[in-house]
């Protein structure tokens, strides 16, 4: 898939990207009718079509997929047949995930700390007269 987060375009890379602004690109890039690599000029019953068979066509044609997530896949599938017709299926709950570091305690603030401390080590020994 053609994404400026991709091996397509390295040049355009940006760390402050988080899960969240990849993932709102992708879906973004799944909803336009651009004609790009990996894009899909169709009306939206042809793209529910791909994506309600696409999930079977990773498990039966995707050596990769099938040994990268092959349990998740499968688990995907169990719960895909007790759908039938209905589609798409229903979205489960998001469970908040909180932190297991203090908010107060980052690779920032511990630099700041760092560099306070040095900052009142050498004032102190400027104040300090030259030993004789």
């Amino acid at each position: 898939i053609c994404f400026s987060m991709s091996d397509f375009h390295p040049e355009s890379w940006n760390p402050s990207w988080s899960i969240r602004t990849i993932l709102v690109g992708l879906t973004s890039f799944m909803n336009s009718d651009e004609i790009t690599t990996g894009g899909v000029s169709a009306p939206a019953a042809v793209r529910a079509a791909f994506a309600q068979t696409s999930l079977k066509f990773c498990v039966e044609k995707d050596p990769l997929a099938k040994e990268l997530f092959g349990s998740e896949l499968d688990e995907l599938m169990k719960e895909r047949a007790t759908l039938g017709d209905s589609w798409p299926p229903t979205r489960k709950a998001v469970v908040e995930v909180k932190p297991t570091v203090s908010p107060k305690c980052t690779p920032t603030t511990r630099r700041l700390a760092s560099a306070k401390k040095r900052q009142a080590t050498q004032a102190k020994e400027q104040e300090q007269p030259p030993p004789d």
